[in-house]
């Protein structure tokens, strides 16, 4: 994993800290706690932040 690019470093982060802090998602009678929700949020995310541009640093 490039920690260089920005994207990456956000998502890894975002996952470490709803995972360490159990994150639970509840939808009606389905709750989703842990590192399944850590998992899907970072699934998420990763679809949603746009790439960085070719050549530039960040």
């Amino acid at each position: 994993i490039d920690f260089d690019n920005k994207k990456n470093l956000l998502i890894a982060s975002v996952i470490l800290v709803s995972g360490i802090g159990g994150l639970m998602i509840d939808l009606g009678g389905l709750q989703i706690t842990g590192v399944a929700s850590s998992t899907i949020l970072g699934i998420l995310l990763y679809q949603i932040l746009p790439d960085p541009k070719k050549g530039s640093k960040d």
